[in-house]
């Protein structure tokens, strides 16, 4: 009964005066003077994600005529473990395109492309399974 009381003298006492609590006005979002700003990513700072990238991938340019290549295709390349990367072996003979395209002018060559395919990386020459590993591993 007391909080009651202490409610109803609390409301008499309101700077309203009057014991009434007053309604305010609501306007209409169409009477309000805001800005228009087009919802895009930029606008709502929302980060858009960027399409996933493929593996990268390793071309290596080979011949049936070089001794080198041989040697890296039966001794470096089975004993060599490639996770996040695709290995194409190219035969330069039936591709002097791709090795005009990819600046390849000895052999074996090998190209490292980014899952965008741009290359980024190049190596000439024969390498046992560890210089080719600290080849393809960034330093």
């Amino acid at each position: 009964m007391h909080d009651l009381i202490l409610v109803l003298s609390l409301m008499w006492s309101s700077p309203l005066g009057s014991g009434v609590l007053e309604a305010q006005p609501v306007r209409s979002a169409l009477s309000l003077s805001a800005r228009v700003v087009p919802a895009t990513a930029a606008a709502l700072k929302v980060s858009v994600p960027k399409p996933v990238a493929k593996k990268h991938s390793i071309l290596f340019f080979t011949a049936s005529w070089c001794p080198a290549c041989i040697q890296m295709k039966s001794q470096t390349l089975p004993n060599v473990s490639l996770p996040g990367h695709d290995l194409r072996v190219i035969d330069a003979d039936a591709n002097p395109q791709l090795m005009q395209a990819y600046g390849v002018q000895s052999l074996p060559s090998y190209v490292v492309l980014d899952g965008m395919g741009r290359a980024y990386k190049h190596g000439v020459g024969y390498r046992n399974v560890r210089q080719f590993v600290d080849f393809l591993n960034p330093k």
